[in-house]
């Protein structure tokens, strides 16, 4: 049977487009849509990390503590004596609160409980929890056996999970020594913190995951392999799907590494449904597009193609049956406008396969630039997980050293027997430690009220006042004369502002940072100058030294939080707060402060103060 050509195009094009609508088709179902539930589970399964993470974290900030108390004379010399200050002075109902913890136990060597005290979650109600509820614990006791000949004594400890009669506990056991780390060791400091709702609590809004931990039972199904130091393989984490909803599940084993807990993740699945959502509306959009296309190209067909065929056809057969000689067709008017449309058409197709590629290219570049977004998000909360613990650790380090001192000078002035040798002088010079460490404790919480202000977006409040210029100066410079070994020179230039408008404690505290890190990097003996003079309406202060000099990346990054030029040197301390405070200060006032600095020649930080009110 022979078909017209009009059936024939028509046939050709059905199953051509049939062809292509039915690869889409399997192109989204067993392509697209399965990459969606991946992404899906992909997700979910960073929340469960996630929230394995924050658990770790919460376990290590509590070991910290315990390795603060551990390692500590006072905590050393009650194990012995079971001296009663010790705990009036420590053991007191406020620490378990303030370190949100739970439970606080001295076991002394033979396994008598020296001391020991549980509170509830809500750190208000002393309770008695097992196995905590007994006065002697044997050598098998889990939270004793750290003990081992190739580990360095401080270094011992016992870190995990241990399930008790008030629920899960995270905990932490090291062996007692002295400050110094040394031993031997007179017994055993453990701490724990309830993993309980409110812990639980915590970590969802602190993570934005919704879960929950309930105990491993015997009707939990646990993977095989379902211990802490394999949560990151993927095959630790079991997927479930239900309705709208998918749950990831993994298991947190205990000390003894058996499967303790039941970490349950919830999301609902949106990704997959959008997904779903987007791919019908796609398949739809295609079937509506290939019917107009096919109807489309068979009008244009007929009107381009089988019309002027069907035309050219029937005037060849006229003139076949006509009894007039032939005549060449006259093809040149015709034949030029089918090319010309023809090459049109093509030219038009170009044009909107390069549009669509463009189209493509644009939301290829938009899709990268998302995903480099995500990674940028990903890395700055790692970065800040990093500095918030960085910044726990340097607090706890900077407070404690000037307490240890304070309490040490402390108990000097109240021994009577070993207060009797010593002159007035060595008093004075023991009250002037305890004072100077505790104006350094000051210090402290000073700028991290400040950095709390900033952060909370409040200006820090200022105090101004009419101050004579030289004055303030000076008395700064003599005061820093008197326990600086650099030679500190002040120079008021002609026309300096006699008298400025401002906050005197606050722009005293600026010049303290300022001259402090000044002589932290400059070598001693050497000069720091100190310049004021007018510049236009302000007057310009100048803080000049001859230190080790900065480079120009720490020049740009001197005033950001936490940011310290030589972190890596342990002698020279701080939070890095204080010149990021200093800006705030400078800026609240209605100045600037900028920093001109070369490496190995000095530092010259400026800046400047309004003369008159802001």
């Amino acid at each position: 049977m022979k078909y017209t050509l009009h059936t024939r195009i028509l046939l050709v094009l059905v199953v051509v487009f049939s062809l292509l609508g039915g690869t889409a088709y399997i192109i989204h179902s067993q392509v697209l849509l399965p990459s969606f539930l991946d992404l899906e589970r992909e997700h979910i399964n960073d929340n469960v990390l996630r929230v394995v993470r924050a658990i770790e974290n919460e376990q290590h900030h509590l070991s910290l503590i315990t390795n603060d108390w551990s390692a500590w004379d006072d905590t050393y010399q009650y194990v012995i004596n079971h001296n009663p200050g010790y705990e009036v002075s420590n053991l007191v109902d406020s620490t378990f609160s303030i370190n949100r913890i739970n439970l606080i136990y001295l076991i002394d060597n033979s396994g008598r409980k020296v001391w020991g005290k549980v509170f509830a979650e809500d750190l208000e109600t002393s309770i008695v929890i097992q196995p905590f509820n007994q006065e002697i614990f044997t050598p098998t006791f889990p939270l004793l056996q750290y003990s081992s000949e190739q580990v360095p004594l401080n270094e011992q400890q016992v870190t995990g999970l241990l399930m008790t009669s008030a629920g899960p506990m995270l905990c932490s056991a090291r062996p007692i020594l002295d400050s110094n780390d040394n031993g031997p060791s007179h017994g055993t400091l453990i701490m724990g913190r309830l993993l309980g709702p409110g812990m639980v609590q915590k970590i969802s809004r602190l993570t934005n995951i919704n879960y929950e931990i309930k105990p491993v039972t015997n009707n939990t199904t646990v993977n095989k392999s379902g211990k802490l130091s394999v949560f990151r393989t993927p095959e630790d984490i079991t997927f479930q799907t239900k309705d709208d909803s998918l749950t990831a599940s993994t298991i947190y084993a205990d000390l003894a590494g058996n499967p303790a807990l039941q970490i349950n993740v919830y999301e609902q699945c949106e990704i997959l449904n959008r997904g779903i959502t987007a791919l019908r509306m796609a398949l739809i959009l295609m079937a509506i597009g290939i019917a107009s296309a096919l109807t489309l190209m068979l009008v244009m067909l007929q009107k381009s193609v089988i019309t002027p065929i069907d035309h050219l056809t029937r005037k060849i057969l006229a003139r076949r049956q006509s009894k007039q000689p032939w005549e060449a067709l006259d093809m040149g008017s015709c034949a030029s406008q089918e090319l010309c449309l023809l090459s049109d058409e093509f030219n038009h197709l170009v044009e909107n396969l390069d549009f669509k590629n463009a189209q493509l290219a644009e939301a290829n570049f938009s899709l990268l630039e998302e995903a480099k977004k995500l990674k940028e998000a990903q890395a700055a909360l790692k970065n800040l997980d990093q500095l918030k613990s960085e910044f726990i650790s340097t607090a706890a380090h900077e407070l404690s050293t000037p307490l240890a001192s304070i309490m040490g000078f402390t108990e000097l002035l109240t021994d009577h027997e070993m207060l009797v040798p010593l002159n007035e002088e060595k008093k004075k010079d023991f009250l002037r430690e305890v004072y100077d460490n505790s104006e350094r404790l000051t210090k402290i919480v000073d700028d991290i009220l400040d950095i709390s202000r900033i952060e909370a977006g409040r200006s820090i409040p200022l105090d101004r006042q009419s101050t004579p210029t030289e004055a303030l100066l000076g008395k700064i410079v003599n005061r820093f004369k008197l326990k600086a070994k650099h030679q500190l020179a002040l120079e008021i230039k002609p026309g300096t502002p006699e008298v400025i408008t401002i906050d005197v404690h606050r722009i005293n505290q600026v010049m303290e940072n300022l001259l402090s890190n000044a002589m932290k990097y400059s070598p001693e003996e050497t000069s720091i100058s100190i310049v004021a003079e007018q510049e236009g309406l302000h007057c310009k202060v100048a803080v000049i030294d001859q230190g080790i000099g900065m480079t120009g990346q720490q020049v740009a990054r001197i005033f950001d939080k936490f940011y310290r030029a030589d972190a890596s040197n342990t002698a020279i301390r701080g939070l890095g707060l204080g010149m990021s405070i200093v800006k705030q200060i400078i800026e609240e006032h209605g100045g600037k402060i900028w920093v001109e600095s070369t490496p190995g020649k000095g530092t010259r930080i400026c800046f400047t103060l309004p003369i008159g009110p802001s």
